[in-house]
Order: structure tokens, then C-alpha cells, then sequence
């Protein structure tokens, strides 16, 4: 029975160092103000759109493409607005859930004008 539980400690110790943590510092800004300002420690195999959920409301509608965020804290884009998604201070060029979650990774989801 010792031998067994000596077992299962060194695979319980195996498997916690696996998986890295990586830091997440997110940003959301609406109407010139901070809404959410949070740095965040995950597993590297973490959703940015899993990790956003954790700290504040998320709403999203699903498309062919994938999901398109419509609210954050509460605060909806409307028929004029979007979430724009800002990834290590660039535009991202996938959507929320296409955002790998790294070391160092800088979020920031501001709320834009739709230009026509």
C-alpha cells in the first residue's frame, strides 16, 4: 500500500508539471474608459475567450466562422459597434477563439465605430 501511494504522487507531480502557466494581461476599453484591466496566470492551453469569461460577462453569437463577441461587462456593441480584438497591440487577424494563449500575451478588446 505505501509502494502504491508513492505511485500515485509521482504521476499526480508528472502530470501538475505539464502543463505550463503563462501570464495574460487583458484590457477592455469602451467609450474612453477601462472597463477591465487584469493580468491573468493560465494554462498555456487556455481559450482567450474562456479566460475573458472568468473575469467579467461575455456575450457572444455564434456564425459560420465562429464566435463574434456582442457584449463585455455588460456593455453591448450594438447595430454600430464592435468588440475589435487587439492582439499584442496589432489588430487580430482571427477571431477570439483563433488566439492562442502564450507567455507575455497582451489582450485588448475595444469598442469601435463600424465604418461604412
Amino acid at each position: 500500500m505505501l509502494l502504491i501511494s508513492g505511485c500515485t504522487g509521482q504521476i499526480q507531480k508528472q502530470t501538475e508539471t505539464d502543463s505550463e502557466t503563462v501570464t495574460v494581461f487583458f484590457l477592455v476599453e469602451a467609450n474612453g474608459k477601462t472597463l477591465l484591466e487584469e493580468i491573468v496566470d493560465a494554462e498555456e492551453e487556455s481559450n482567450v475567450l474562456k479566460l475573458l469569461e472568468s473575469l467579467t460577462s461575455v456575450e457572444t453569437q455564434e456564425f459560420s466562422f465562429g464566435k463574434f463577441v456582442t457584449s463585455i461587462a455588460g456593455v453591448e456593441a450594438g447595430q454600430t459597434h464592435y468588440w475589435a480584438i487587439y492582439e499584442n497591440g496589432e489588430y487580430a487577424k482571427t477571431g477570439i477563439e483563433g488566439i492562442q494563449v502564450t507567455n507575455g500575451l497582451q489582450i485588448k478588446f475595444k469598442l469601435e465605430e463600424i465604418n461604412m
